[in-house]
């Protein structure tokens, strides 16, 4: 698994800037901003080969192994055929059950259930799960824009010693540029992927 890094890391360089804001606020804030990150710009791709037993028509995705919380599942391919020329009737869907763990469902196994076990490569678009764990690249390239989305949300709040509308406008204008940036960084990451 790649190298992971705490959305937390980012916590110092926040204080300086939020004076009376309590570490758990600006740590949620974070967090926010580190899935908001993920989520719009799907930078955080990986392509994840799955074993699966013969007639399953659920697949479970571990967060350990897939790296972070899945927030899309788009199935490549079974037993390296195309699903999409392979399969074209294929029902699916992602599901995260009540404790939160995530599994791909499908209506009917998708390979007979006298068949032998089966592999499912799935591409996924992740982002920080419990804990703020996440990519470690993702801290080292996007941090200033993590940081920037939580200053942006936090300097925002009414009626606090650190509210600053203008600042708040600046660091809005920051995340954003962190955001497409990411895009474009996930666009290519998932171009070279295909290649």
């Amino acid at each position: 698994m790649a190298e992971t890094r705490l959305v937390a890391e980012l916590l110092p360089d926040l204080t300086t800037d939020l004076p009376g804001c309590t570490e758990a606020d600006m740590l949620a804030e974070l967090e926010w901003a580190a899935r908001e990150l993920c989520k719009r710009s799907r930078c955080w791709r990986k392509r994840a080969s799955i074993a699966v037993e013969a007639g399953a028509a659920s697949v479970g995705l571990d967060t350990a192994a897939c790296g972070g919380r899945v927030l899309i599942a788009e199935l490549a391919e079974i037993d390296g055929a195309a699903v999409r020329e392979s399969f074209p009737d294929l029902a699916w869907g992602l599901v995260r059950d009540d404790e939160g763990c995530q599994s791909i469902e499908f209506d009917a196994a998708p390979v007979s259930e006298d068949g032998e076990d089966w592999t499912l490569t799935v591409d996924l678009t992740l982002a920080p799960g419990r804990g703020g764990d996440v990519a470690a690249w993702i801290v080292t390239d996007f941090g200033e824009a993590i940081q920037a989305g939580a200053r942006a949300r936090l300097k925002r709040q009414k009626d606090k010693p650190y509210t600053d509308y203008r600042g708040a406008d600046l660091a809005e204008a920051e995340w954003r540029r962190g955001v497409a940036e990411a895009a474009c960084a996930g666009a290519q990451a998932a171009r070279r992927e295909r290649e």
